[in-house]
């Protein structure tokens, strides 16, 4: 028999494959799409079969696959899902393909391996088993049954027990792709609409798809679909299933075992191929975005899953952000009025400027709470950042505290003297001077919620004063709100703005002043958010406070446009600067203890790029690190989306394996 030979990719961070041979007894269990057991330098690993390779080309001894593990392979669409994953966010396939990984563990792989029949003999105290069979795996699971008590069950013929054939399958076509987007703020009509959705699945006899934004959202609708659906098979996934319950979940979508799936993000790569219907709640929510390798949103891959595989999608939001308005204006999403059960009285809107700042609350905003408490109204305070201020440094020679892994400033937290990233949560504590200059004058620099709330309670010493941020987040929302609730964007929630009679956005120009190119548009959506739910239970209008600086008095005024005014002006930008979405920018981060070295790696690409006709800015000092001298150099790389996979092919020829020497390369997408 000639040898059979395979590629096999493998969840590292190499643009390369792996060559493989198939054993003679596992030829007929080895399809493409498999997931196949390896060894790799000493070390076990799974991988996905992604082709038959004709040839062993370097003529090296090659190993052979150790197993095959039992679920079923890939369908090709999976694969192009995949590619197209390596493709937008510039992983290894095997990294992306490591996305549609279930957990494995011994204890259970047996049982995945058999399938269990009826026998010739029935017994009433046992479930009736389909004609079909059911994975043994699942049966135990779902009968609590011991292998024991199975074992005496096919020893009497009240059934049988054979291998599970693991062969390939095909995706299930749901027709034309259909994407559309629209508003629905309010939970109870998100609730109305989700209902309906499901309602849609039963009359069409289709299977959907739900994706919320992260646990509590997900824990909210399930409680109450749960109740309304009790005799459908639906299934709740997300990452704080134990291996075995996420296991349990993998095979019941593989066997199509469900009528509705519910889950955060990482139910995307659950095999349900037969989904039709797909609904997104709040896509440009944070929770939506993975911060692991590969660096993936769920916007992005239900689009690119319905456009290979067909179906509708659903998007459900408040407002707007501007890459789905840009999906919108560009005729790819389709644009849908959603009418609410009631009208809502729209808040009334103040911007209050000031030309120095001397004070956290400027006189007309301190004026305008202590006339809605007079009246027994709520007054609630937003705060951008968390912490006491929004940086500590010092005041001689300009260091201040910048996280290692985000490469943003620490919040200093006066009342534990901590630094804390607001991204990563790392904590660390300050140095007792200046880690640069060895000044003695540390300085806390800029407005963070426990300064405003410090602020307002000597204000406001007699009414009571609720702090709402990211050390708070684990409290239940209070029954009854206080009279004054200071806080961050935990506060722009509907449940919480509901209640407020008077909104003051406090410090708004600090958005305005941020690096990032978003921050005016993610500023716009805070805002928005605002006017959508600001006192929809108060019996008097409600007011929204602007505080900014008198510079930046025409930038608040935008803030309140029409999105589709305001995102078509910001498109107008980004498009003559080169910015996302008509371009995208690959941020090369090159980590070493040797500056010349990490600077001769990222120069090496850089002049790959160049060579292609691409922009290259750097390489130049990260802003990270900057308390242990600068450890990283980043370089950015600018160029077309229609041009992505000839820059993969570049950084798989310059960059297998994202390390050179002592050199670590790491990469980020906008896009």
């Amino acid at each position: 028999m000639v040898d059979r030979l395979i590629s096999v990719a493998l969840p590292v961070p190499l643009y390369h494959n792996f060559s493989y041979l198939v054993p003679p007894f596992l030829q007929e269990e080895v399809h493409r799409g498999s997931l196949v057991k390896v060894e790799l330098k000493n070390r076990s690993l799974l991988g996905w079969v992604v082709a038959e390779d004709e040839k062993n080309e370097k003529n090296i001894p090659l190993k052979p696959i150790v197993g095959v593990a039992p679920i079923f392979p890939l369908s090709s669409l999976e694969i192009s899902l995949a590619h197209r994953i390596q493709e937008l966010w510039f992983c290894s396939l095997g990294e992306a393909l490591s996305l549609f990984t279930p957990p494995l563990a011994k204890r259970w792989e047996e049982d995945a391996s058999f399938r269990v029949y009826p026998g010739a003999r029935r017994d009433p105290d046992i479930e009736e088993i389909a004609p079909a069979g059911v994975n043994l795996f699942l049966f135990r699971e779902k009968t609590g049954l011991s292998r024991d008590k199975i074992r005496r069950l096919v020893k009497k013929g009240i059934m049988a027990l054979e291998r599970e054939k693991i062969e390939p399958v095909s995706w299930f076509s749901g027709g034309e792709p259909q994407v559309y987007w629209q508003s629905i703020p309010f939970f109870k009509d998100r609730v109305s609409f989700i209902t309906n959705f499901c309602q849609r699945l039963k009359t069409e006899g289709k299977k959907g798809m739900v994706i919320f934004p992260d646990f509590a959202t997900l824990d909210r609708y399930y409680k109450i679909l749960a109740t309304q659906l009790d005799c459908w098979h639906l299934i709740k996934y997300d990452s704080r299933l134990s291996s075995k319950k996420r296991f349990f979940a993998y095979k019941l979508a593989e066997a199509g075992d469900y009528q509705l799936i519910l889950g955060t993000r990482l139910a995307l790569f659950l095999p349900a191929r037969e989904v039709s219907y797909y609904l997104i709640l709040d896509p440009a929510d944070r929770g939506h975005f993975s911060d692991q390798v590969p660096g993936y949103d769920s916007l992005r891959i239900l689009e690119e899953r319905v456009k290979l595989g067909g179906g509708r999608l659903e998007i459900v939001g408040s407002v707007p952000s501007l890459e789905e308005f840009y999906l919108m204006d560009s005729r790819k999403v389709s644009h849908k009025d959603f009418f609410p059960s009631q009208e809502v009285a729209r808040p009334e809107v103040k911007i209050v400027t000031y030309r120095a700042k001397k004070r956290v609350l400027t006189l007309p905003v301190q004026q305008a709470i202590s006339q809605t408490l007079s009246q027994g109204g709520r007054a609630f305070i937003w705060v951008q950042k968390t912490g006491y201020s929004s940086a500590l440094g010092c005041r001689d020679c300009g260091f201040y505290y910048v996280c290692p892994r985000c490469e943003v400033a620490f919040r200093y937290h006066i009342e534990d003297h901590r630094l804390i990233c607001p991204w990563c949560g790392l904590v660390q504590l300050p140095d007792a001077v200046c880690p640069q200059c060895g000044g003695a004058w540390l300085e806390a620099w800029g407005e963070g919620v426990e300064r405003v709330w410090e602020t307002v309670s000597k204000i406001f010493s007699r009414v009571s004063i609720l702090r709402m941020d990211r050390e708070e987040r684990k409290r239940e929302l209070p029954l009854v709100f206080p009279s004054i609730v200071v806080g961050t964007s935990l506060l722009l929630q509907e449940e919480v703005l509901s209640k407020g009679d008077l909104l003051v956005m406090v410090s708004v120009e600090s958005w305005l002043s941020l690096t990032d190119f978003r921050a005016r548009e993610k500023l716009y959506g805070q805002v928005q958010k605002a006017r959508l739910f600001l006192g929809t239970e108060s019996k008097t209008t409600p007011r929204l406070f602007l505080q900014i600086k008198e510079e930046k008095e025409k930038e608040a005024e935008r803030l309140l446009a029409p999105w589709w005014v305001f995102y078509r002006e910001e498109l107008e930008k980004r498009e003559s600067l080169g910015y996302p979405p008509y371009s995208v920018m690959l941020y090369l981060i090159g980590e070493g203890g040797n500056r010349k070295k990490r600077q001769v790696v990222l120069t090496k690409i850089g002049e790959e790029c160049k060579g292609e006709g691409w922009k290259v800015m750097g390489p130049f000092p990260s802003a990270g690190l900057r308390k242990r001298g600068s450890l990283r150099d980043e370089m950015v790389i600018i160029f077309p989306p229609r041009e992505r996979k000839k820059v993969l092919e570049t950084l798989s020829r310059t960059l297998d394996g994202r390390k050179i020497g002592n050199v670590q390369v790491f990469l980020k997408v906008d896009q």
